[in-house]
């Protein structure tokens, strides 16, 4: 059978249109393919216009090619023209990435980012706190708590966790309970926390044997830098801060000259957080801390205040030595804490001195006594209409009932000599605005008070066995009291407390500048800021005055 060549027709469909009438198929040529004319085109441009093509509807008939890109001509230097060829790959990718996700939910076990804080379209997830949101005043100081939680960088700041949020009611609402402790949450717990933790470290350091006193022991300051890790230096504490001991050694030498035992100085201050808060009676705006046993006085003072005892600490050290018997506070150390408070970093300057007040005396009256007279009185009836227990009376109190110090011939000798020398050692440091505080123990009412036992004139086996060593030496008993006497130096039912405090302060240009406003509206003999030599003198004259027997006595 002969070949015949294929005519390249294709059959379609079978209709009977289709069947002629001389029985033969009528082949149905299609139309040419509209790309096949692309193929005298550059490769590229050739596949711009395919996609083009692809994209026309074509509504059920064939466009040419002309046709399908004639709406827009694409250029290959065109970044449009770019992305426009991506764009398949990109909802291809769009699509596989989709159903992968599916399949993850549905069939896959979960590969564990829903546990790394990761969301379900694997996105981190933001905490709340952390969150962009509208807050209020309070929730935005919240959460800058929380972001304070975390530990600071090393840099100069120190991260002492949570701090309370100061007030900004008046000062009469955030008026201090006399002796409140200090407990975890009260609003000055870290930095007492801060202190006591310093003042155990800095003192324990002080282990080695005593030795003489060198000119270098009263410029000397020892550093520690205290963190939650702990270092050889330090041991780990709940919060960051840094500490300086003044002068170690010349406090230890003070200590010892006053008979603090060491062990005993630090049981009592550091045994645990029970230190007890007073707010400052004066207008200083320092605060008093008491130790456990109420024994010891953690005092905060103003820089320039610390500053003028380092000046003059060989100057103290040297008289105490010669003066034991002295009136001036006793300081036993010096310190600063440089920590993280809600406003900033701060240094914090304090000291620990004695309590001239005894814990377990009943103090039926106090004063507070500087021979001045201007704004020195205590409206008492309407301190104890407010509630107060502890009430301290002033100048014009003292002169108004006509209190006097009963003492003998003998003790009125040996404490107005006492005094002068105390009040010349302070005229040379150039230090004013102390003043005289006293403690009167009435033995009489202690006794009305509590008949049967009469606790508060007891005197426990240490402190009777200490009476023997220092009391036979002056004028002090075993508690540092003062037994008064009448003008036969016979023993009479009172105790005086007495002694110096607040004698830190210089007279600087500042008190220079009250001395001269304070005396245009008021005399100058009855103001508090006038120059040492003049206020010792009318400090001396006051004293004295007080001790002067009157006619009944004599």
């Amino acid at each position: 059978m002969p070949e015949t060549k294929s005519t390249g027709l294709a059959v379609t469909s079978i209709t009977p249109g289709t069947i002629p009438e001389n029985g033969h198929l009528n082949a149905t040529v299609p139309d040419p393919d509209p790309l096949e004319t692309l193929t005298g085109l550059p490769n590229g441009e050739m596949k711009i216009k395919s996609y083009e093509m692809a994209q026309q509807p074509c509504n059920g008939r064939r466009i040419s090619v002309d046709e399908a890109i004639a709406p827009t001509k694409l250029d290959l230097n065109s970044r449009t023209s770019r992305e426009t060829l991506r764009a398949p790959l990109r909802n291809e990718m769009n699509i596989t990435i989709e159903r992968q996700s599916q399949y993850t939910q549905t069939t896959a076990r979960s590969s564990g980012m829903d546990r790394l804080g990761y969301t379900e379209s694997h996105t981190i997830a933001i905490p709340e706190p952390y969150s962009q949101t509208e807050v209020t005043g309070i929730d935005r100081h919240n959460q800058q708590t929380l972001t304070s939680r975390h530990r600071f960088a090393r840099r100069n700041s120190f991260n002492i966790g949570p701090q309370k949020r100061k007030s900004r009611a008046k000062s009469n609402d955030r008026y201090l309970i006399p002796g409140q402790r200090v407990v975890e949450g009260h609003h000055n717990y870290v930095m007492a926390y801060n202190m006591i933790t310093g003042i155990r470290v800095a003192v324990s350091r002080c282990s080695k044997l005593p030795g003489p006193i060198k000119d270098e022991d009263f410029t000397n300051v020892s550093k520690l830098i205290f963190d939650m890790e702990g270092n050889t230096m330090t041991p780990s504490t709940k919060y960051e801060f840094k500490f300086k001991d003044y002068a170690p050694e010349v406090f230890r030498h003070l200590r010892s000259r006053f008979n603090i035992d060491q062990a005993d100085y630090l049981l009592s201050l550091t045994e645990r957080v029970s230190l007890t808060e007073l707010g400052s009676p004066g207008k200083s705006g320092s605060f008093f801390y008491y130790s456990r046993d109420y024994k010891f006085i953690i005092k905060t003072i103003h820089h320039s205040e610390h500053k003028h005892l380092r000046r003059c600490l060989k100057q103290y050290y040297e008289y105490v030595e010669k003066n034991p018997q002295t009136f001036i506070c006793q300081f036993y150390g010096l310190h600063r804490l440089k920590m993280h408070f809600t406003t900033g970093i701060h240094k914090v300057h304090f000291l620990v001195m004695n309590n001239i007040f005894p814990p377990h005396r009943d103090l039926h009256e106090k004063f507070d006594l500087k021979g001045s007279t201007h704004g020195r009185f205590t409206d008492v009836s309407a301190a104890k209409a407010q509630g107060k227990t502890s009430i301290v009376q002033k100048d014009l109190n003292w002169l108004q009932d006509h209190h006097r110090l009963n003492f003998g011939p003998t003790k009125r000798k040996q404490i107005v000599s006492q005094l002068k020398n105390d009040v010349q050692l302070l005229e040379t440091l150039n230090i004013m605005d102390y003043s005289f505080l006293i403690g009167i123990h009435d033995l009489t009412l202690a006794t009305q008070h509590d008949p049967y036992n009469q606790l508060s004139n007891f005197d426990p086996p240490e402190i009777r066995q200490q009476s023997a060593s220092t009391a036979s030496d002056g004028y002090f008993d075993s508690d540092g009291g003062i037994r008064a006497t009448d003008e036969q130096d016979n023993e009479l039912p009172i105790v005086y407390y007495m002694g110096v405090i607040d004698c830190l302060t210089n007279y600087s240009t500042f008190k220079k500048l009250e001395t001269f406003f304070r005396t245009l509206n008021h005399r100058r003999e009855t103001i508090s800021a006038v120059p040492p030599v003049e206020y010792g003198q009318r400090f001396l004259r006051f004293i004295e005055t007080a001790m002067k027997p009157t006619s009944k006595s004599a």
